[in-house]
């Protein structure tokens, strides 16, 4: 968006959450008086919420959702005998704002 875009209106959102999305994958569309322009994942994990829903109007560097780690819990009926244990840190949430690629889209540090 353009440096004199202080606020958008979101458009649609792309991916609902609980959807799996990768890094850079486009996750929301935002539109302005001037352009379109979708926001893309910061990381990859899965859309743990939506903060901003269609309609709403959000300024630059708002949370519009939250990427928050893809589980790496096994299902009740694994591990499979023999298998490995499951590596420290796996299955732990973290989460990174949409807002930060959303402000890194607008160059604002």
């Amino acid at each position: 968006m353009g440096e004199s875009v202080v606020e958008a209106t979101v458009a649609q959102w792309l991916k609902k959450p609980g959807d799996i999305v990768a890094a850079g994958e486009a996750l929301v569309e935002l539109e302005t008086d001037k352009v379109n322009q979708e926001i893309e994942s910061p990381s990859a994990g899965v859309l743990v919420s939506i903060a901003a829903p269609v309609g709403s109007t959000v300024s630059v560097g708002a949370i519009l959702g939250v990427v928050g780690a893809a589980s790496a819990t096994p299902p009740v009926d694994a591990p499979l005998p023999g298998s490995a244990p499951q590596p420290p840190g796996l299955g732990e949430k973290s989460a990174t704002p949409v807002a930060e690629a959303m402000a890194a889209a607008n160059g604002v540090d």
